[in-house]
């Protein structure tokens, strides 16, 4: 064999070598990168498991304070529905005797878009002072009847404990401001205000004295 023989015989072996590299470098490559794929695709895997566990275990958690804000609503409105009573009287003033009607008569809008100049009289300042706090009572009350709590309770907080010989809408604020409190299903403010009335003068002293009993049972 002379030499260009065995100098195409080396080429051929190093082009052989040099294809034989590239195929196991490429192997390895695409062994390398299906693992490196595997493993990305386990983290997801993991990373999703735990995502699902963690939205399962929130949903569990948000279930169950949902569950125990509506059995506290229940309750609260079992309790309402134990103690409320609507307003009635026959000794308010008559200045004001139509709005009471307009109460008794289920027109709340009417009531409630009442302006002071509606019922204005002359006389004392006494006597405008207690027909503002009655206009008040009768908002509340029928604030309290379309279900709106917090507005009532606004209305029943402007009236004003002032030195007035008459008690009555003081007195009968206080009480439905107890109530509309447990329709927002605050039971701490419900209890302190009735207890409140339960060591006053109130009429709503006894009824305010069993509230308290009610509400240190639950």
């Amino acid at each position: 064999m002379d030499e260009s023989d065995k100098n195409q015989q080396l080429v051929s072996f190093w082009k052989k070598y040099k294809i034989a590299a590239i195929v196991i470098a490429a192997i390895i490559s695409v062994t390398l990168l299906y693992k490196l794929d595997q493993r990305e695709k386990y983290k997801e895997e993991i990373a999703r498991k735990k995502s699902s566990e963690k939205s399962a275990s929130g949903n569990d958690s948000t279930n169950k304070q949902r569950q125990t804000i509506s059995s506290e609503k229940n309750l609260t409105e079992e309790i309402f529905s134990k103690f409320y009573k609507s307003y009635y009287s026959n000794t308010d003033p008559v200045e004001i005797s139509n709005f009471y009607s307009d109460y008794k008569a289920h027109k709340y809008e009417s009531v409630i878009s009442a302006k002071e100049s509606d019922y204005q009289t002359t006389g004392t300042d006494d006597k405008k002072d207690l027909l503002n706090q009655y206009m008040h009572l009768y908002k509340g009350l029928s604030w309290l009847e379309m279900d709106e709590p917090a507005k009532a309770i606004e209305e029943f907080d402007s009236i004003s404990a002032t030195s007035l010989q008459n008690k009555t809408p003081s007195y009968e604020g206080e009480w439905y401001a107890a109530l509309a409190w447990l329709k927002l299903s605050d039971t701490n403010k419900a209890s302190l205000i009735a207890k409140k009335i339960s060591e006053s003068k109130s009429t709503h002293k006894i009824a305010a004295e069993e509230l308290v009993k009610k509400l240190s049972e639950k």
